[in-house]
Parts: C-alpha cells; structure tokens; sequence
C-alpha cells in the first residue's frame, strides 16, 4: 500500500483537473460546481479528503507541498 503522500502524488499526477475537497466545506463546493460545468467529467477527479481513512496525511502531504 503506498504512504499517503505516494497516494497523493500518484493522485495529482492524474490527467486532467484534481481537486482535494472536503464535503463540508462550502469553498469546495463551489468550486467543484464551477468545475464541472467547464471540465468533462472524464477530466475531473475530486479527492473526498474526509471521506478517506488518510485524508488528514494527504492533506498534511500537500500542505507542506505549497
């Protein structure tokens, strides 16, 4: 099993637009709506960080990142 940064690179070096997103979170939200009226669906990947059991280390991961 790759450590959640592997997860995260792996992810983000997907094809097309990833978003790392919270379902509460109404930035996400919007921003996921907006997306998806201008990216095909194909091309879009959004990552549910707290719908994963290492969310908070990808996000941790990608922080320390930017």
């Amino acid at each position: 099993m790759a450590s959640p940064g592997e997860a995260a690179d792996a992810l983000a070096a997907r094809p097309g637009v990833v978003v790392f997103s919270r379902t509460t979170c109404g930035h996400s939200r919007r921003a996921k709506e907006a997306l998806a009226r201008v990216v095909p669906h194909e091309r879009l990947t959004v990552v549910e960080l707290d719908e994963r059991a290492d969310g908070e280390a990808i996000k941790a991961h990608l922080a320390a990142k930017t």
